[in-house]
C-alpha cells in the first residue's frame, strides 16, 4: 500500500504547476499526453490512439487530440504498478488495481521515460492514502460532500463525491457532462480570498472527487 506520510515524488515535484491548477497531490494539467499504441488487456490488438493522463490517475484513449474528443476506454491505475515492458525499451505496462492490463508502445525513449514517471506516480495517488474520509456533510441530486483529513497534515478538508454511474445512458451522459463542466470551472478559478480553493481532483472510472477547503 502507498506511504501515507511519504513526500511528493522527485518526479512531482518537477511536474509541479502554479497558479489555478496547481493542486496538493494529483495533477491539475495532465502530465503526459500524446499519441501511442495502445491496448487494454493481454490479447487485445494494439491501436494507435491518443492517451491522457488526469485527475488523479485517469488513463483514456481518444480517437484525436481535441479537447472535446470522446474516450474510446478509461482505465484507473491509481492502485496499480508501471514499468518498462519486459524486453523492450520503447513499452510501460501497467497492472491496475483491479486487475486490468494495459500496453502503452512509444516512438522514442524520452517519451517512454515521460510517460513511466507520469505513471508511476499517478499509480500512487490512491485517495483513501492521501486522504481520510469521515462523516458525511452535505448532499445533493448528483453528488454527496464528506469531511475528510489530509493524511500528512491532519487538515480537515472537504470531499466533494460525484458518481459518474447512473441508472440509464441518458442519465449517465448529463451527469458526465456537470461532472466534466464542474471540473473544468474549478480547475480554471483563480485564487481568491472569497472562493473556496480546490485542492485535489480525483478521478475513476465510477467517480470523480473534488477535495476542496473545510468551511466551517
Amino acid at each position: 500500500a502507498p506511504d501515507k506520510s511519504a513526500a511528493l515524488s522527485p518526479s512531482l515535484q518537477a511536474g509541479a504547476h502554479t497558479g489555478a491548477s496547481s493542486y496538493r497531490y494529483s495533477e491539475g494539467d495532465a502530465p503526459a499526453e500524446g499519441w501511442a499504441q495502445a491496448r487494454v488487456g493481454l490479447f487485445n490488438k494494439q491501436q494507435r490512439v491518443y492517451l491522457r493522463l488526469r485527475h488523479g490517475g485517469l488513463l483514456s484513449a481518444h480517437a484525436g487530440a481535441g479537447a472535446e474528443e470522446p474516450a474510446l476506454w478509461e482505465v484507473s491505475v491509481a492502485g496499480g504498478r508501471a514499468a518498462l515492458a519486459a524486453g523492450g525499451r520503447r513499452a510501460v505496462t501497467v497492472r491496475t488495481a483491479n486487475g486490468a492490463t494495459v500496453v502503452v508502445g512509444l516512438n522514442t525513449v524520452e517519451e517512454t521515460t515521460r510517460w513511466i514517471e507520469a505513471l508511476q506516480h499517478a499509480c500512487g495517488l490512491v485517495f483513501g492514502a492521501l486522504y481520510a474520509q469521515e462523516q458525511e456533510i452535505g448532499a445533493g441530486f448528483y453528488a454527496t460532500v464528506y469531511m475528510a483529513r489530509d493524511e500528512r497534515t491532519r487538515e480537515a478538508v472537504a470531499v466533494k463525491v460525484m458518481r459518474k454511474k447512473q441508472s440509464n445512458e441518458a442519465q449517465a451522459a448529463r451527469i458526465a457532462h456537470v461532472i466534466s463542466r464542474e471540473v473544468a470551472i474549478v480547475r480554471a478559478l483563480p485564487p481568491h480570498q472569497h472562493v473556496v480553493r480546490t485542492l485535489d481532483v480525483f478521478e475513476t472510472e465510477r467517480d470523480v472527487r473534488i477535495v476542496m477547503e473545510y468551511m466551517p
